[in-house]
């Protein structure tokens, strides 16, 4: 989770592929992240669908990455405590 959050953190910088983002961390976590769904419309042709970062994205995805650094922590010291 935390390599997809940090990838997903460079793709923000742009509007990411839906299909990609949905791979990485699911629509329901784009959401939370504040992303913004995109879908693609116009004429005799379907367009691509991205998600777009809103401008609190990047500070939300560092939150989340710090969430989970810290419950991995937590889970790892309760299986190898310290001695």
């Amino acid at each position: 989770m935390l390599t997809n959050l940090n990838r997903l953190a460079v793709e923000a910088s742009h509007p990411v592929d839906a299909e990609l983002a949905e791979a990485l961390v699911g629509r329901e976590m784009l959401t939370e992240l504040n992303f913004e769904e995109n879908a693609g419309t116009g004429g005799r042709f379907l367009q691509r669908r991205t998600w777009i970062a809103d401008p609190s994205t990047p500070n939300q995805i560092e939150q989340a990455s710090l969430s989970f650094r810290h419950q991995l922590d937590t889970d790892v010291e309760a299986l190898f405590p310290p001695a």
